[in-house]
């Protein structure tokens, strides 16, 4: 609730500091006394624009300060102050805008600067404006479902429906998520399968790729080798005339001679002899070489095929023949350590379900009541606008049930003249009709606002008689529950009020200047006669003693 109120230099209030009664204030004074313009620097606050005109003539800036009891602040707002760096001691919150002529306009609370969309948000959560069309809590969209919950007590329902949306949210985004490592690991199973049976399929074999190479290497040598080879194979043992026969015959030569001479040829006949064993076995050599070396054009093509697959994968798995089989290794074993999470999901799935049958019935079951609740509270709340001097008035709220996940949309419908079709609350053009229709469902149902202050500008205008003793008993109710403000004329009205605040505009040297106070005693009898008869006569006096007694 609204603890006090100082403004400086704002338009013709050049200092004024207020303290709020935490029941039922009232503001009155002559027209064009600053009664507004009071009210006025207090929806400043919530206004995240400011006009540099509204510095006072003479001055550089206008200080506007607010005083707040803030214990029952909204949870997310206190989140808010605590995330910008404002402490709350003794739930005591001072909300500050300096409004500079030649400047940027600066926020603070509790002397920690904040931004002025933060103010803003915390000052209309703590006061709500009735008239006010930027201000006015009936026009925002939340305002039709808080009403329904408050008046038929379905808040803790409506707060089960909301947890359970956010849980199923949150089970469906661990679900995708889930499924989305499901679908990596598979995807990343198929790849390593494809690996493991490209290097399995190859039958890769340490050393091998060095083996083929050398194989190949030979190949491309083997022409010169089988040639040179098979020339002296020819020399020495295929030819007609070859080393071989020619050797045989002077062996036999000299055998002959040995036979018909008495000279000794064995030395030559033994050098001969080993001479032909040798030829053979050179021979035998020479064959050994060509079996060998001979590859024929296939198995030269199969080596430059293995060698090709070797170097294909020694390029896609390290560079080498044993880094290929290292990346066997390591893909066999990541291969035992997938899992794909089936249990996972099948768990999850299933609570989902679960929640989700609870949860539809629960938001089933809200959305029955609120359609009950908005015939009663409708009628209640037109009956109330008929004893307001709006004998036509028309009242309906409308109530549509929202989506899987989509909160209900309740939307406040109001015809102020008879013949005219309902229209949203949000197109209300009269600030009167604005403030008597918010007055209507404050007291069907006053638990509707978050706040503790409720303000009324001039709520009364144009009524009289036993209206105005309605408002005021309106009035009164509502502040049982809501610290009240209410700028009125109604002598009645200010005289039932916990703390009467009198404006006053005086001419200060050349100067007109706006002023404020609590009044009580014999002022406070002398304004509530003005307000009876717009002169303090005795009469007026003795009437105004009765109202405050």
């Amino acid at each position: 609730m609204l603890l006090s109120l100082n403004v400086k230099d704002y338009r013709l209030i050049e200092n004024v500091s207020i303290d709020f009664s935490p029941r039922f204030n009232t503001i009155t004074g002559e027209t064009g006394s600053g009664k507004s313009m009071l009210l006025s620097s207090l929806m400043c606050l919530s206004d995240i624009k400011s006009d540099p005109t509204s510095v006072r003539q003479g001055s550089e800036k206008a200080i506007i300060s607010a005083t707040f009891d803030a214990h029952n602040l909204q949870n997310d707002v206190k989140e808010a102050l605590e995330n910008a760096g404002v402490e709350l001691e003794d739930d005591t919150l001072i909300a500050t805008k300096i409004i500079r002529r030649d400047s940027r306009t600066t926020a603070s609370i509790n002397g920690v600067s904040v931004p002025l969309k933060l103010l803003r948000d915390v000052v209309l959560s703590l006061v709500n404006f009735s008239s006010q069309r930027e201000q006015n809590t009936l026009l925002k969209e939340s305002t039709g479902v808080e009403l329904l919950d408050s008046f038929a007590s379905l808040s803790t329902l409506s707060d089960e429906v909301k947890r359970d949306a956010n849980t199923l949210k949150k089970l469906q985004r661990e679900i995708d998520k889930v499924n989305e490592e499901r679908r990596k690991t598979s995807e990343e199973k198929d790849y390593l399968e494809l690996v493991k049976n490209e290097i399995e399929k190859a039958k890769v074999k340490p050393g091998e790729d060095d083996e083929i190479k050398a194989s190949l290497k030979r190949a491309k040598q083997s022409f010169l080798y089988t040639t040179t080879l098979n020339e002296a194979l020819d020399n020495l043992y295929k030819k007609e005339i070859n080393a071989s026969s020619l050797l045989s015959d002077a062996l036999k030569s000299i055998t002959h001679l040995q036979s018909k001479t008495d000279d000794d040829f064995s030395p030559l006949l033994t050098f001969l002899e080993s001479a032909e064993i040798t030829i053979k076995d050179a021979v035998e050599d020479i064959k050994s070489r060509l079996n060998t070396i001979a590859l024929d054009e296939d198995e030269i093509d199969a080596l430059n095929d293995r060698d090709a697959l070797l170097n294909r994968l020694k390029h896609k798995y390290g560079g080498t023949i044993e880094s290929v089989l290292e990346r066997y290794d390591d893909v066999k074993s990541r291969l035992d350590g997938l899992t794909t999470s089936d249990d996972q999901i099948e768990r999850l799935e299933k609570e989902y379900k679960s929640l989700y049958k609870r949860y539809a019935d629960k938001k089933r079951t809200l959305y029955n009541k609120r359609k009950e609740s908005a015939v009663l509270l409708s009628k209640n709340t037109e009956d109330i606008l008929h004893t307001l001097e709006m004998p036509n008035a028309s009242f309906s709220i409308s109530v549509e049930e929202g989506g899987d996940f989509d909160g209900d949309k309740v939307t406040l419908l109001f015809s102020a003249n008879k013949g005219e079709a309902m229209q949203s609350a949000s197109k209300v053009s009269s600030g009167g009709e604005l403030s008597r229709l918010f007055l209507s469902l404050l007291s069907s149902s006053p638990n509707m606002l978050k706040g503790n202050t409720i303000v009324f500008d001039e709520i009364d205008s144009g009524l009289g008689g036993k209206t105005a003793l309605r408002v005021r008993d309106y009035l009164l109710g509502l502040s049982e529950k809501l610290e009240v403000i209410a700028i009125t004329h109604e002598a009645t009205i200010a005289s039932s009020s916990n703390s009467h605040i009198l404006m006053n505009k005086s001419v200060k040297g050349e100067r007109s200047v706006i002023d404020a106070s609590v009044i009580d005693g014999i002022e406070r009898e002398r304004e509530i006669a003005r307000l009876l008869s717009g002169d303090v006569n005795q009469e007026a006096l003795e009437l105004s003693k009765k109202l405050l007694s």
